[in-house]
């Protein structure tokens, strides 16, 4: 065991028994302590584990849309490309509604 696992199983062992004092339910409330810390270290660990695995996985997922497209400038194209062509699907379906309606579209 390392000096700091020592330090910090006996700085826990000493809150233990001045919480719960002394006797054999002393004891397995000590037990049960140290493995709920552990636990909550273990927890703690693997959260930032995740975290720091996720962030390794998908970079730019916490990126802002300015870095993106500062970083990727193809990414902007393909957004204005979309853009457009849904603009251009809107304008597409206003003309067909002014056809069916008999309009003349197109003549000044």
């Amino acid at each position: 065991m390392s000096s700091d696992a020592s330090f910090l199983h006996k700085a826990i062992r000493g809150l233990a028994l001045k919480h719960f004092q002394f006797g054999d339910f002393a004891e397995h409330q000590l037990l049960l302590t140290n493995y709920l810390a552990l636990a909550a270290i273990l927890v703690v660990v693997g959260v930032i584990a995740l975290l720091a695995t996720v962030s390794r996985m998908a970079p730019n997922a916490f990126k802002s849309r300015a870095q993106l497209y500062r970083d990727h400038p193809e990414l902007r194209d393909t957004v204005n490309d979309k853009l457009a062509a849904k603009e251009f699907a809107k304008l597409n379906a206003a003309l067909a509604h002014a056809k069916m309606r008999g309009k003349k579209v197109g003549t000044p």
